[in-house]
């Protein structure tokens, strides 16, 4: 537990730095798990970002983390290689050009969004893609029910219990 919340603590401040760069023109990309994977494996970019947008506290972080002898991003990026580099891949890749599904808009506009995942050729991409999908469901529900724009909604699960965990369950129970 103690070891999850270390790199809790270092993905969230990862990702504050990009998105600061982000909002001040420093990376002109949008932000997705592509940027993130791509600037975890090219470190000395990130800090060469981290120099540019990064408060002294951060920068103060990122120097005590390279001083480790193992650096939390080397431990994500063996998670993520594979599933970046699967079938997945595309649907995650916001900066292709090609179109990708945006569950919020799909909501608003009350389109049907069905994925037909190869857990038989992909089986931990896909159990990991799942869970990025429900994330996605409850950020949208989440983030619509603040808009005022909550409306009855159907969301099937096909094999549910083999990517569920129970603090998914426990937060789609909670958009009833």
């Amino acid at each position: 537990e103690y070891y999850f919340e270390k790199l809790e603590a270092y993905v969230s401040m990862f990702i504050c730095v990009i998105m600061r760069a982000v909002k001040q023109d420093k990376l002109a990309v949008k932000l997705d798990l592509i940027v993130i994977y791509q600037l975890m494996i090219n470190y000395n970019a990130f800090l060469e970002i981290l120099q540019v947008v990064g408060t002294e506290e951060e920068k103060c972080y990122f120097a005590m983390v390279e001083e480790m002898k193992e650096n939390p991003s080397e431990r994500i990026i063996n998670v993520l290689t594979p599933f970046v580099n699967s079938e997945y891949k595309n649907y995650l890749d916001v900066n292709s050009g090609e179109e990708i599904i945006r569950l919020s808009d799909s909501r608003v506009n009350n389109e049907i969004v069905l994925f037909m995942l190869d857990v038989s050729s992909y089986a931990r991409e896909t159990d990991r893609f799942c869970k990025l999908i429900i994330d996605d469901i409850n950020a949208t529900f989440s983030s619509l029910s603040k808009l005022n724009q909550v409306k009855p909604t159907l969301v099937f699960f096909d094999e549910f219990g083999s990517y569920a965990s129970m603090s998914i369950v426990t937060a789609l129970a909670t958009h009833r």
